[in-house]
């Protein structure tokens, strides 16, 4: 069997700097019914089916 390579997780990947990017967050309630990005410190963006009255 080959070796397995943990450098290859992403095909066409790249190393990028630290807080350079933005991060996905899972909203949850228990359970994950939704996903959104991070946009600053204390801000979400999602779709809005994520949002529950």
């Amino acid at each position: 069997a080959a070796p397995f390579d943990d450098d290859d997780k992403i095909v066409g990947g790249y190393n990028c700097e630290e807080n350079s990017v933005r991060y996905q967050v899972s909203l949850n309630s228990g359970y994950h019914f939704c996903g959104g990005s991070l946009i600053n410190e204390q801000w979400v963006v999602s779709a809005g089916h994520c949002y529950k009255s």
